[in-house]
Order: structure tokens, then sequence, then C-alpha cells
């Protein structure tokens, strides 16, 4: 987990920053999120959250991120009346 945080932070200070850059977090692991959440926060990021891939789905449309940290191993959304079950992989294809 903190392999992937520092590979992440590495990427993303290689970024260009723009003061309203969007990061949206995919993680059905409320920890993970959150601390992703606060470390990209205290770096300046408006960050979100989706805790599956519908809402993932859902947010990106609509919220036009300019990064998605997207995990590929997460439970597909059963617990939103039975739609498309996404997971991390059918969300990049």
């Amino acid at each position: 987990m903190f392999h992937i945080l520092e590979s992440s932070a590495r990427i993303l200070r290689a970024m260009t920053r723009h003061e309203s850059e969007k990061i949206l977090i995919v993680d059905d692991n409320p920890v993970n999120r959150r601390i992703l959440s606060m470390r990209l926060t205290s770096q300046g990021y408006e960050v979100l959250q989706a805790e599956d891939g519908d809402v993932a789905i859902g947010t990106a449309r609509r919220e036009k991120p300019d990064f998605i940290l997207l995990d590929i191993t997460f439970p597909p959304a059963v617990a939103h009346g039975g739609g498309v079950s996404w997971d991390g992989l059918l969300i990049l294809s």
C-alpha cells in the first residue's frame, strides 16, 4: 500500500500542476481512499472518491477528473440493484 502511495506521489509531482486539478480515487477499501485523499488534499488537489465501479463511472462522467487512481481488483458493484458489474479492468476498457 505505501509503495503504491509513494509511486503515485512521484507520478503526481511529475505532472504539470494546475490549481483546479481533480483526482478521482476508486477503491473499495475505505482506509486506502482516506489515506490517499488526505495526502493528495494536503498537496492542493481536489479529491473525489468512489467505492465501486458504478460510482466511479458516474463521477468520472460528471466531474471529468484530470487523473484517476483506479484499484483494479475490487469486487463488482452488486449492491446497486444488479446493474453492470464494473470492476477495474472493465472500467479501463
